[in-house]
């Protein structure tokens, strides 16, 4: 496995720590001393970017929140439908408990 570290100091610093299993952590370092200039375009890029991250989690949150209504109303639909069946399943044993009554004691 190979973990990057990136450090904010006046060298620019990327750290990879090499950590294949069962050993200790192995560092490298490379620094670059050219500046990382964050432009006003870098701004408005970012400033786009998370109110297209906000509006996709907006959208997520809807789709999700539907998905749970549906579900909830396929719920329902099962459970009416068992109750259905145990109505159906109790009328029938009354009946052939009735009907072996009738059928005993004329």
């Amino acid at each position: 496995m190979i973990l990057l570290l990136i450090t904010s100091t006046p060298a620019f610093q990327v750290r990879a720590l090499a950590v294949p299993e069962g050993s200790l952590p192995v560092e490298t370092t490379q620094t670059s001393h050219e500046a990382v200039a964050f432009t006003h375009d870098d701004r408005e890029r970012l400033i786009r970017l998370e109110v297209k991250v906000s509006e996709g989690q907006a959208s997520l949150q809807h789709q999700i929140d539907d998905l749970k209504d549906s579900v909830k109303l396929a719920i329902n639909d099962v459970r009416n439908l068992i109750y259905v069946v145990l109505a159906g399943m109790f009328t029938l044993v009354g009946f052939i408990l009735w009907d072996r009554r009738t059928l005993l004691h004329p």
